[in-house]
């Protein structure tokens, strides 16, 4: 199998299909996977490859650059410095840029390197966008880690990039990657209108296809003499279930070890090793409390338990058929689970092993029965419920995601309360409810640490 550039010639060739729509279209959208999905990877090539990758669309009028901008680390978060920065992001990216526009992202970003005044780097940036519009050349600014920076990023930041695309509608489109959907996000409602960009357009990072599987191997095992038998390779793929972090560590392992186990042993070996187990466990904590419940039944299907069989069986009670179906779906886009001609199975030997061990956990979504009024999560009624525990917890359920404040929480959960009721009253009521529901840490009820501050409540259990 020929391997150019460290990937395979059809590498990621359904995500690079759906990411060129968007591009060609002038649209935003979020690239979003679990760790070590590869999802860094593939945008790194799209950047790198953006030539080829647009060519084979016909019918373009103009020419595109595609300008990959770390945010990941920023060295300070005044106002001057990040505007400093995508400029500098232009002038990484300009060698793929006419020479008109390369000497002006070079001469824009060498006259404002010291600026601290925020209005000239700002008017630089406006300049250079002015530029390519002018030059009919679109631009797509590549943000990955952007959940991480929007951990770390001012309200000016993000209106910055959201007035920056309302000002070059037509030039400027953003691609963003990130480990959870919008949803998740820290406060999704900062984003503004943004949160429409990138929630209409999601394309998913999951499991390789076995070309590119074995792209990863050969790519991996390059500077070795040796290579895996046929049955040896099998085995990798079974194993790691075509997910490209587990590939590169059950290569590695393959390297080192010596002598090697029989191919039979390989499984216990490797999840005896401690970066494997923290890779899985990466894997697992990225999921909601509601997908980790579904793996945990499908992973007793898997193993034939009586027992999760029961589970499995019960599940088909809860939520409407679509929503399960969507569920199953997401999981299958996020790479750990497919179906099969005889149902749904968890991708990967590893990870099979790891969710039957961690499944127990589990607890599942958070509902109310519409009928009974019973309030369950995952197969169980919440019985042990305080009336203000209850109260609290049926608010939250009708008013899922959104970010409430603590005052409105106050006035809707103590009616009759006294001018004398305080914040710490509503935290140590939320503190009493999250240990009957949550795991540790909170997954369901979330601090928002917003203006002036409150809480969140996600039904399905947002990822830690």
């Amino acid at each position: 199998m020929e391997v150019v550039h460290g990937v395979s010639p059809g590498y990621r060739q359904a995500e690079r299909q759906i990411l060129a729509r968007w591009i060609m279209s002038g649209q935003s959208g979020a690239v979003i996977g679990l760790p070590g999905c590869g999802r860094s990877s593939l945008l790194e090539f799209l950047c790198a490859q953006s030539e080829p990758l647009l060519d084979r669309t016909s019918a373009v009028t103009e020419c595109m650059v595609l300008v990959p901008v770390n945010l990941f680390t920023l060295p300070a978060t005044d106002m001057a410095t990040f505007y400093r920065v995508l400029l500098r992001a232009f002038y990484h990216a300009s060698r793929h840029f006419s020479p008109i526009l390369r000497d002006m992202a070079a001469h824009l970003y060498r006259e404002n390197i010291e600026a601290q005044d925020p209005f000239l780097p700002q008017s630089a940036l406006q300049e250079l966008l002015l530029c390519f519009h002018d030059n009919h050349t679109r631009v797509v600014l590549v943000l990955n880690h952007f959940d991480y920076f929007l951990q770390e990023a001012t309200p000016p930041m993000v209106n910055t990039l959201r007035g920056l695309r309302d000002s070059f509608k037509h030039t400027l489109s953003f691609i963003v990657g990130m480990q959870q959907e919008v949803a998740y996000l820290p406060d999704p409602e900062a984003l503004g209108e943004m949160y429409d960009l990138l929630d209409r357009n999601v394309c998913w990072v999951g499991a390789m296809g076995h070309e590119d599987a074995q792209g990863v191997i050969a790519q991996t095992l390059h500077a070795t003499a040796d290579f895996p038998t046929a049955a040896e390779m099998d085995m990798m793929l079974r194993l790691s279930g075509n997910f490209p972090a587990l590939l590169q560590l059950v290569a590695y392992w393959w390297q080192k070890i010596s002598p090697r186990p029989l191919v039979s042993e390989w499984s216990a070996a490797l999840l005896a090793e401690n970066n494997v187990r923290r890779r899985l466990t990466k894997m697992w904590d990225g999921l909601t409390q509601e997908e980790q419940f579904f793996l945990s039944a499908i992973a007793g299907m898997q193993m034939h338990s009586p027992t999760e069989m029961e589970s499995v069986q019960c599940l088909k009670n809860v939520g409407c058929g679509l929503e399960r179906q969507n569920l199953l779906l997401r999981l299958a886009h996020k790479g750990v689970c497919e179906q099969t001609p005889t149902g749904w199975s968890i991708r990967g030997d590893l990870f099979l092993a790891y969710v039957r061990e961690a499944g127990m956990s589990s607890r599942g979504r958070i509902w109310l029965d519409k009928e009974t009024q019973v309030i369950n999560q995952g197969l169980t009624h919440i019985t042990n419920l305080t009336p203000l525990e209850r109260r609290l917890l049926q608010y939250f359920i009708l008013n899922p995601y959104k970010p409430h404040e603590s005052e409105t929480l106050i006035s809707y959960i103590w009616e009759d309360k006294s001018d004398d009721m305080v914040d710490n009253d509503l935290q140590q009521l939320i503190y009493r409810l999250r240990k009957k529901i949550d795991g540790v840490p909170p997954q369901y009820i979330i601090t928002w640490k917003g203006r002036p501050g409150g809480y969140q409540f996600y039904p399905e259990g947002r990822p830690k």
